[in-house]
């Protein structure tokens, strides 16, 4: 007989506590009467069902507590406290459990050929006594990855089937202490590793690539952006605080998905690296995601917003990639268009004037004052700013046109303030402030 007749990681002397399983893969799909058989072989505390099958997988797992388990069915059920949660078989016990599961995995191999066998060890008890099989089976690591990487039968998993194979394969490569793999596997079996490592190595476009194919599920996703981000609070030297805004939003920001909210975290961290080609490939991934386009205007709006009261230059920053975002219909929420307007003005930061950079955004802005007139105000005044007397008398009619709520204490102010003295005294102002 064979002594080691396929591949068996974790093989040896095994301790149980709670929740013990073994995942097997086939050669082949099990029939069902195949299946039935593999199941009447079983031993007692982790016979499998039918639904555990998935496809040319299998999960044969016990109840919560398998420690009472194997005790009831290889050792001595008077042994056990059954008010204390806290029991461990004899090493004899478990000697029978650990060679009847041998016994099975034999048999079930003359049924159906076994491709591998994995089993984890359970670190609330004493772990695994590895044996001769396992280290075998160690040895076969090499060999078996290079089988992966040419069989295309692993590549058409269904995803249970993927999801098992991905746990015990990433199982043996931890038992083999093995850090690399080829790039292929990665991408199909391990891609929270591969997100890590394009994050880690700034390949933004490869990112957003890699997370738009069927390949990346949210859990890969989230563990890569937990680590990534993790990484940059522990290795940035610059004050930390900056970054709990954008961890804060969601737990873990899962920024590169179809919900405009699950980028601002990366927006925000764009701006605070000042990562021109990460806040670039953003703004491209907007503008191919026209239903994302408002949802982030209005979102880094809001941003932009709550950095109003704490670098000028970083909101102007915001407002002006919100503002560059190409958005297929007119955006909800028109406070935006005040607040960019707000920030640009001398009287209110003490940042120079930038009348390039006011025009610019009054043409984007503009267009939203019928449905928020309060643009208007913040347009007189930049323009009064400019000395570009007539656009911002403009304004003021048009505040009028459309209703503003305010209008009266603008007038108050444009007659009262001392920034406003020079546009007050121009004739056609003087007119209309008489004649209110």
């Amino acid at each position: 007989m064979n002594r080691f007749p396929f591949i068996f990681w974790g093989a040896g002397e095994a301790t149980y506590f709670e929740w013990g399983e073994v995942i097997v893969r086939f050669k082949t799909k099990p029939s069902a009467k195949q299946i039935k058989s593999i199941i009447e072989k079983a031993p007692s505390p982790i016979r499998p069902e039918k639904y555990n099958f998935h496809n040319q997988m299998l999960v044969a797992g016990s109840g919560q507590f398998i420690n009472m388990e194997i005790e009831e069915s290889y050792g001595d059920i008077s042994n056990i406290d059954f008010e204390g949660r806290f029991h461990f078989p004899k090493i004899a016990t478990l000697k029978k459990f650990n060679d009847d599961i041998e016994r099975w995995l034999r048999e079930v191999h003359e049924v159906v050929p076994i491709d591998f066998v994995f089993r984890g060890e359970d670190c609330e008890s004493n772990g695994t006594q590895f044996n001769k099989w396992h280290a075998e089976s160690i040895r076969q690591l090499q060999p078996f990855i290079e089988n992966v990487l040419n069989d295309e039968n692993y590549y058409s998993m269904i995803e249970k089937e993927k999801e098992l194979f991905q746990h015990a394969f990433g199982g043996a490569l931890d038992y083999g202490n093995v850090s690399e793999l080829p790039e292929k596997l990665l991408m199909n079996f391990f891609p929270d590793v591969y997100l890590s490592q394009l994050l880690e190595n700034r390949k933004h476009q490869d990112v957003f690539d890699f997370v738009d194919s069927p390949l990346v599920n949210e859990d890969s996703l989230s563990f890569a952006l937990n680590q990534y981000f993790s990484n940059l609070l522990k290795n940035d030297k610059r004050d930390s605080s900056e970054y709990i805004t954008y961890l804060g939003h969601s737990g873990i920001v899962e920024f590169y998905r179809m919900d405009y909210t699950k980028l601002i975290g990366l927006i925000e961290l764009g701006f605070n690296l000042w990562d021109q080609e990460l806040l670039g490939l953003i703004a491209n991934y907007c503008y191919h995601k026209p239903n994302l386009a408002c949802n982030m205007v209005n979102e880094i709006g809001k941003l932009a917003y709550k950095y109003q009261s704490i670098d000028f230059k970083k909101s102007i920053d915001m407002y002006n990639f919100a503002l560059e975002i190409e958005t297929p219909r007119e955006c909800d929420l028109k406070k935006i268009y005040c607040n960019a307007l707000w920030v640009l003005q001398k009287d209110n930061t003490g940042l120079e004037v930038n009348k390039e950079l006011n025009r610019d955004f009054l043409s984007k802005c503009l267009p939203y004052g019928p449905k928020n007139p309060a643009i208007y105000f913040n347009a007189v005044c930049l323009y009064v700013e400019m000395d570009e007397f007539d656009h911002a008398l403009k304004m003021v009619k048009l505040a009028k046109k459309h209703n503003y709520n305010n209008y009266d204490y603008m007038i108050s102010e444009i007659k009262n303030y001392i920034g406003f003295k020079d546009f007050r005294n121009q004739p056609e102002v003087k007119k209309l402030l008489e004649s209110i």
